[in-house]
Formats: structure tokens, C-alpha cells, sequence
């Protein structure tokens, strides 16, 4: 029964966040996709292999790395939106900016490599900006 559970929860997962044909889409979005690919897979790996009934073998093993994959994907893609998002925004000075960008705390050794042509905005927000999103996982439950 649990193995149905995840099996049907990381499916809908898959058909959800995929479907949508009429959003844009960037490089990290693409790479998403990719990734939950691979979880249809697992998962289609897990029901060829259940009707088999596998003695040696926990088919919910197959689901279960699905899910976790599923996760690490959605994790993953949100860190590259958020550096990619935060470098557009930083090249742009006429637009607004949101509040948590405008509040997002760098180093002054950052800032000074910037402002005296030392390093290029990419690369030294970047740099910082990796060490941020690497630290914090975007799944925090309410």
C-alpha cells in the first residue's frame, strides 16, 4: 500500500509540473524536466517490475528513489532559477527589485572586486550567490 501511495504521489508530480506547455522556459527549467524523466523511469521501471513480483528485489525501492529524486530536482532547478533570476536582476539598474534581493546581504570584499573592475558582476555575485543557494534547501514545510 505505501508503495502505491508514493508511486501515485510522485506520478502526479511528474505529469503536474511538466504539462504546462505555454510557460517559457529557461535552461534551468529544461534541466528540470530532464531530471523528472528520469523519475518516470524509475517509476515505469517500478511497475514493469511489479507484475513480476521480484523475490530479491523491493520494487518500492524503485519508487522511493523516485520521490527522492523527484525532490532533488525540484531543489535543484529552484537554486539555478534564483542565481540565474538574481544576476538578470543585477544587471538591470532601472527596474524594481524584490524586497529579498534588495535585502540579500554581500560581502564588501564582493562588492569591492565589483566596483573596482577586479572581478566581472557574474562571476563575484555568482560566486557568492552559489554559497548561499548550496547551504539552504528550498523545502521548508510551513
Amino acid at each position: 500500500m505505501h508503495n502505491v501511495i508514493i508511486l501515485k504521489l510522485a506520478s502526479t508530480f511528474v505529469r503536474t509540473v511538466v504539462s504546462d506547455s505555454d510557460v517559457v522556459k529557461t535552461p534551468a527549467f529544461h534541466n528540470f524536466e530532464r531530471n523528472l524523466e528520469y523519475v518516470h523511469q524509475l517509476i515505469s521501471a517500478g511497475r514493469s517490475l511489479a507484475t513480476f513480483k521480484p523475490a530479491n528485489l523491493d520494487v518500492g525501492d524503485l519508487y522511493r528513489a523516485a520521490w527522492v529524486q523527484a525532490v532533488a530536482a525540484l531543489d535543484y532547478w529552484v537554486s539555478q532559477e534564483i542565481y540565474s533570476r538574481a544576476i538578470r536582476l543585477a544587471r538591470e539598474p532601472g527596474i524594481e527589485k524584490p524586497k529579498k534581493f534588495r535585502d540579500f546581504a554581500i560581502p564588501m570584499a564582493v562588492f569591492e572586486d565589483v566596483h573596482h573592475h577586479r572581478i566581472p558582476l557574474e562571476e563575484a555575485l555568482g560566486g557568492h550567490l552559489r554559497k548561499f543557494v548550496t547551504k539552504n534547501t528550498f523545502q521548508q514545510p510551513v
